[in-house]
């Protein structure tokens, strides 16, 4: 409930009668094909210090994002996102790396400001979105939340390029997402 109103607030905050608030291109579909850092802490050695303290250590993914968009505004997100490098810590003074576990999400995305730029031959696209998350193979946690913000820039063409962030207090990690998409 607080969700939708923090979503309509925005909405109406970024809203005025001159700014065309319309996605023209029409598109239903959305299929993404990125990367993420995903910044956690990690236990590591610290030399000078001759003891284990927590590092924020990035952890490279592949990042492939599904939407189908059922109005303007709204569309149905779902990702899968594939660790490409293990979680490393000290363990009795050896450094030991452990698989990070792969994880799937869906849930609901808002895009309060959609607006045509460059002479109408881009469109730039603010994109806000509550996901479930689901770690596959990890018994620590199997379901958390996921918010993110993601800014787009899209041509008429459907070709869109977008960088934003990811994070889970849950999971207790934030992540750089970028990559490419293709509307249709």
């Amino acid at each position: 409930m607080s969700l939708t109103f923090v979503l309509l607030s925005m909405h109406t905050a970024l809203a005025n009668p001159g700014m065309n608030l319309g996605d023209e291109y029409n598109y239903q579909l959305e299929f993404s094909f990125g990367s993420s850092l995903i910044f956690t802490e990690q236990p590591l050695w610290n030399q000078t210090q001759h003891r284990n303290e927590n590092q924020v250590m990035p952890i490279s993914s592949v990042l492939i994002l599904g939407e189908y968009i059922f109005h303007t505004r709204w569309s149905w997100g779902n990702m899968l996102n594939i660790p490409t490098s293990t979680k490393r810590f000290v363990v009795d003074g050896s450094i030991v790396e452990e698989y990070s576990s792969p994880s799937i999400g869906t849930g609901i995305t808002y895009k309060p400001l959609v607006k045509k730029i460059f002479d109408d031959r881009a469109s730039f696209r603010l994109q806000v979105g509550a996901l479930i998350g689901y770690a596959i193979n990890n018994p620590d946690y199997n379901f958390f939340p996921i918010g993110f913000v993601r800014p787009s820039l899209s041509t008429p063409k459907g070709f869109s390029m977008y960088v934003g962030t990811a994070f889970s207090v849950q999971v207790q990690s934030i992540a750089l997402v970028y990559g490419v998409s293709q509307l249709f």
